[in-house]
Order: structure tokens, then C-alpha cells, then sequence
């Protein structure tokens, strides 16, 4: 018997020992913050500003605001944090309305449009009518370029490349999709 509950201590440690004893800045990344796509947005990143021009504009919806500080851009609306919009206050009809004419209005050449449900934020009572207003907007004026489509195994499965962004189709019940203007 001893040996047994030996053997059942000791199979985590066997397992999963390498991540565990020696992780990658991205495993620890993910298990410390998970249901969050810092890796992701970071991977997205790097993808853009290859793309990139000095003077492109990038609006990141939902609550990414860190692929601005990657990137060094700006928001094109001061709710940066625009998953904040569909809380359920007083404020956020006219604060969705003002986020969306800025996205309208400026037409960013490029988007991040994360699907991910710790992004957005919607609880019982927020009102999605930003979400689904930039969606809306980014569908008819834009195409995808690229993709990161989180799978239930906790791998991503990334798609950066544009003909093949085009037509994908993501498996995932979350993702994070980029998108160029339509010219």
C-alpha cells in the first residue's frame, strides 16, 4: 500500500514535472492568469507590427489594452478599456455610443476583435450593443488577416497568414481575430 500512495504522489511530479519544475514564461503566463490571451495578444502583436506603418491607426476592443503598449499606439477613442462599456451603469449607453461613432468615425486601418468571455465581460443586465455594433462595423468594412483560435486543450492554434486568414473558420469557442480595413 505504501508504495502505491507512492506512486499516486509521485505521478503529478512525473506527469507534468518539466512545466512545473522548468516553465516557459508563456505556460506560467497561462496558468497564472488563466482564461486571459496575454500570450495570445502578445503573439498578435509581433504579427502586426510587421504589418504596420508608422501612421496606421489599430483600435483593440474589448479588454486587450495591452497590444497598445506592444504596439506603442493609441487608442482611437479614450474608452481604451472598452469592455468597461457594457457594465450595467447609468453612463454606459452614452460612453458605448461615443466608443462606437469614434470606431465608425476614424475607421482604424486595423482591429483586434477578441471573442473571449473574459474580455468583454458581460454579465446579467449589460447592455452588448457596443459588441454588437463594432461587430457589426468590422464585418461589413473589414477582412481578417490573421487569427489565434484558443482550443479547449489549452494549445492556440494561429493562422498569420492572410490568404489562409481569409477563409478560416475557428474551432475554438474563443478566439481573437485581426482584421485590415477594406480598401
Amino acid at each position: 500500500m505504501p508504495v502505491l500512495a507512492s506512486l499516486l504522489l509521485a505521478y503529478p511530479f512525473i506527469a507534468w514535472g518539466k512545466q512545473w519544475m522548468h516553465p516557459t514564461l508563456d505556460a506560467l503566463t497561462n496558468v497564472i492568469f488563466k482564461g486571459n490571451a496575454f500570450v495570445e495578444d502578445r503573439v498578435l502583436a509581433d504579427f502586426l507590427r510587421k504589418k504596420m506603418q508608422p501612421d496606421d491607426a489599430l483600435a483593440v476592443l474589448g479588454s486587450e489594452p495591452q497590444v497598445y503598449v506592444y504596439l506603442n499606439r493609441k487608442a482611437p477613442s479614450r474608452h481604451f478599456y472598452s469592455a468597461i462599456l457594457s457594465r450595467p451603469t447609468r453612463q454606459s449607453a452614452d460612453w458605448q455610443k461615443e466608443a462606437l461613432d469614434s470606431l465608425i468615425s476614424k475607421r482604424p486601418k486595423y482591429v483586434v476583435f477578441p471573442i473571449l468571455t473574459n474580455s468583454w465581460s458581460l454579465q446579467t443586465g449589460s447592455d452588448p450593443s457596443y459588441y454588437q455594433g463594432a461587430w457589426t462595423f468590422t464585418q461589413t468594412y473589414y477582412r481578417a488577416i490573421g487569427w489565434a483560435d484558443l482550443q479547449p486543450s489549452g494549445k492556440t492554434q494561429y493562422v498569420l497568414d492572410e490568404s489562409k486568414a481569409a477563409t478560416y473558420q475557428p474551432t475554438g469557442k474563443e478566439y481573437i481575430l485581426v482584421l485590415q480595413r477594406k480598401e
